[in-house]
């Protein structure tokens, strides 16, 4: 959540103190390398993971002793390159409002959105080397995938948005613009914040030892899936969607006087 509002804070700074358009894409510029080196830098001077390596005995300390977590994941400036890429694309979308979006100029690009998926999956299978103690990974090889994989994980799903906005691929459209994604949808900041508090709880709360296989880890997956999405309900219907409610009320005389 601090990570969230410090790069709203930064985002709002360059679009509305810079009003030139040269000096907006400049910083635009200077934030995508700036959040590549960050989290390079960081990997290698404090000799940490590029990822997160997930184990038990980590999950329940991740907020206090795990140094990848606290080096690379909670800190601002090592989380840019995925706010920097989301305003360059938010850049690229405004200036299209005007144009034909659908046009044939974008379909030859459709085959591209199927590609996406199988490109991050390899990204993340390149990083299960970090979980093999038999193979000392370089200190520079760790650095330089730090900054790499989000840079090209930022830039695959920045590509999946654009694909998908201008209905570049009208499978996909149809798929993500699906009504049946609504539910899920308005409970998805309610999930945000309470899945990493279940996923300790479950980890914290385990006395027994148990064989770890691909099916338990699935298991473990739906089993926190429900739960959250169970606790997310009671949370939207008794606190976000009652806020929302009175935000709305509070604004309405403003907007009706505006109106007038």
């Amino acid at each position: 959540m601090a990570v969230d509002m410090q790069m709203t804070a930064v985002g709002l700074g360059v679009f509305f103190l810079l009003k030139r358009t040269k000096a907006r894409l400049a910083a635009i510029v200077l934030s995508v390398a700036a959040g590549v080196a960050t989290p390079a830098m960081a990997t290698y001077y404090n000799n940490v993971h590029p990822i997160m390596v997930l184990s038990p005995e980590a999950t329940v300390n991740w907020f206090v002793h795990d140094p990848t977590f606290n080096y690379l994941y909670k800190r601002g400036h090592t989380n840019l390159i995925g706010y920097a890429l989301g305003w360059a694309l938010g850049y690229v979308v405004f200036n299209l409002r005007n144009s034909d979006v659908g046009a044939k100029k974008y379909k030859k690009y459709g085959v591209l959105v199927w590609l996406i998926l199988p490109s991050v999956l390899a990204i993340n299978t390149i990083g299960a080397v970090f979980y093999d103690h038999t193979v000392t990974v370089p200190l520079y090889a760790c650095a330089i995938y730090a900054g790499l994989t989000k840079l090209i994980t930022g830039l695959l799903f920045s590509l999946a948005l654009f694909l998908t906005i201008v209905k570049a691929n009208k499978l996909r459209t149809k798929l993500y613009c699906w009504q049946g994604w609504t539910p899920l949808a308005r409970l998805s900041f309610c999930l945000y914040m309470v899945q990493m508090t279940v996923l300790r709880y479950r980890s914290a709360s385990t006395h027994t030892m148990y064989h770890k296989s691909e099916f338990k880890i699935f298991q473990n997956f739906l089993e926190t899936t429900f739960v959250s999405c169970l606790i997310s309900v009671l949370l939207f219907l008794t606190v976000e969607a009652p806020f929302a409610r009175l935000t709305r009320l509070g604004l309405a005389p403003a907007q009706k006087k505006h109106a007038d």
